[in-house]
This record gives C-alpha cells, structure tokens and sequence, in this order.
C-alpha cells in the first residue's frame, strides 16, 4: 500500500487553497499499448527494470533525459498542475500528445518532489513535501499564457510534481485527446485492456485555453471516415457512414474522408498498406481542410488491409479493414 507523506494534510489543504482539482502527464499516443500492458504511468527507471526502456517515442531528448539522470528524476513520474506549459507545446509540433488526468491524491504520497520549474532545469528549486509545494507560483499557473514573460509566467507554469515509482491507472480519471480521430487511435493503440474514461477536449492543447475558441498551433486530424461513395468537392462534408468490409461485388474504390486542421505548408500523407501506394496533399495556408484521397478497389489484395494518416510527418490514425470478393 502506498504511504502518505508526513504533510500529506498540509499539502491537500494547500491544493485545495489553491484551486487545484487534477495533475497532468502528457505523453505520445505511440506510449498507449505499453502504457495498457501496466496498467499504470511507470517512471523511467520502473521500465528500465522492467527491461522495456525506451518506450516507442520517450519524453525529452538526449540532453534533457541526460539531465533527468542528474537531477534524480528518473525513479519518478512526472505532472504538471496545468495543461498550458511550455513543455508540452514544443513536443506537440513534432508528437501525437494525448493528456493523463491523475488524482491529487498522488501528491500527498510519501517522497513526493515539488519543483518550482522545468525539473531538468539548471536553475530551479525543489523540495519534497509542504516545503516544496511553497515553492511553486500557484498564480502564474492559473494566470492567462504570457509566453514572452519568462521569469512571471515562462518558468514558474513549468513547475513539476515528481511521483516516485509508478502511478496505477486507478488513479487516472481520464485520458484526454485533441480529436474523435486521435481517440480512435488511442483506442486502437490500447487493444482490449482496461482503460480510463477516454474524451476529447481541444482546449487541453489550446495556446490560450480560456479563450473563447480554442487556439491551436499544430496540425491535427478531427475525423476520418472509410466509404464507397463516390466523394468530391460538392459532398465530401456529407455525413456518412464509417465502414471497414468493402466488397469488390459493390465498389470498385475506397475513400478515405478526412477532415483536419493544418498549419500553412502542411503535408498530408495517406498510405495504404497492402500494396504501400502513397498518396499527398500540401495544404497552403492555416486553415480547416476536407480531404479525400482514395484507392482503387483493383489496387488491393482481398482480406486485411489498412490505411495510416500523417501529417507533416506525425501519424495521427492507422484503420485496419477488410476487401472480399
């Protein structure tokens, strides 16, 4: 059973003050089915033990993990008291992000870290228990994104919470996603395996979340739908039906309906696997897009086959389906 920390009530009455209800983990998609075989966020040393370091796209680079070593991160799980950080929009521009939702109750554990900065920084300062959770500036983490500001807001919103061990996905209440396509990813990621509340939010990975419309500054898939209708310009925002068995006795192509937001010179890429034939889109300006690329029936062999979605080479949805006679 997990111990309490000897502050444990301060630090939940400090929580509580300071109007925080959740802590946040981000990490790619690509880290769900590993994530799912736990059943828990492991830190980097517990899949070191477990002989299943690196994990398909870990966090950081060579350098800040170097420094996660140093700075005796690397036994603990790290989360932030906001969705809104530094941290996380750099990684969003070259990753498939999604959020893990975790109890506060997790930081009143015993040997719990608080640092009031990034916790590979050079120049921070961290504690464990009450003594560390002063540190962090709880009003820069609930004031609006000042990204220029960066000894008001830059540094003390990238203040952390470091969890020795690994956190047990009881103690996740939900997993947060950008889109309805980056959930079905996820939950073909997972497989079969028991998992948190899934539920899309966009003002998780928004640049200003109070905004009134969400301010997004990546490329990202919203929906993708498989069809043997014929699609174009006219009808390609049409609801349609998403199907995944398609039979050469009633088609002769498959289409893949996507809707996305793209950024200026986005490149979208549509492979379908068998037989790898490729397909690509620039998209020239920030903006929303219908796309529709598409494959003849005559092209694929029968049984299974699968299409994967990139964008600006992040893999936002791989679909599994199946062509008969």
């Amino acid at each position: 059973m997990t111990k309490k920390s000897p502050d444990a009530a301060a630090i939940a009455s400090k929580l509580k003050h300071e109007g925080i209800v959740a802590l946040y983990h981000f990490t790619s998609i690509e880290n769900l089915p590993g994530i799912a075989d736990a059943q828990a966020l492991c830190s980097k040393q517990d899949l070191e033990d477990m002989g299943k370091w690196p994990p398909p796209q870990p966090g950081g680079n060579d350098v800040s993990l170097d420094l996660d070593r140093k700075a005796n991160n690397w036994d603990k799980v790290s989360f932030n008291f906001t969705t809104c950080t530094p941290m996380a929009y750099g990684v969003r521009q070259e990753k498939h992000l999604c959020f893990f939702v975790v109890s506060i109750l997790v930081a009143e554990r015993e040997g719990v870290t608080f640092t009031n900065t990034n916790a590979a920084a050079g120049n921070q300062d961290r504690a464990v228990g009450i003594d560390g959770l002063n540190l962090v500036n709880f009003d820069a983490i609930r004031s609006d994104p000042r990204p220029g500001d960066k000894d008001g807001w830059h540094r003390p919103v990238q203040a952390e919470v470091l969890v020795p061990g690994r956190i047990s996905l009881t103690d996740v209440t939900e997993v947060v996603f950008v889109s309805q396509a980056s959930m079905e990813e996820g939950v073909r990621l997972w497989g079969g395996r028991p998992h948190p509340s899934f539920r899309v939010e966009e003002r998780f990975f928004a640049n200003y979340p109070r905004a009134a419309r969400p301010n997004i500054n990546f490329p990202f898939l919203q929906r993708v739908v498989l069809t043997d209708d014929i699609v174009g310009k006219e009808n390609a925002s049409a609801l349609r039906n998403h199907k995944t068995r398609f039979s050469r006795r009633q088609s002769d192509r498959i289409t893949a309906v996507l809707s996305l937001k793209a950024l200026t010179g986005t490149e979208g890429v549509a492979r379908w696997d068998p037989p790898g034939i490729v397909a690509k889109e620039q998209f020239e300006t920030f903006g929303g897009y219908n796309w529709w690329p598409h494959i003849p029936m005559s092209k694929l062999p029968d049984g299974p086959c699968t299409i994967e979605i990139w964008l600006s080479d992040v893999r936002w949805s791989k679909i599994e389906f199946r062509v008969t006679e």
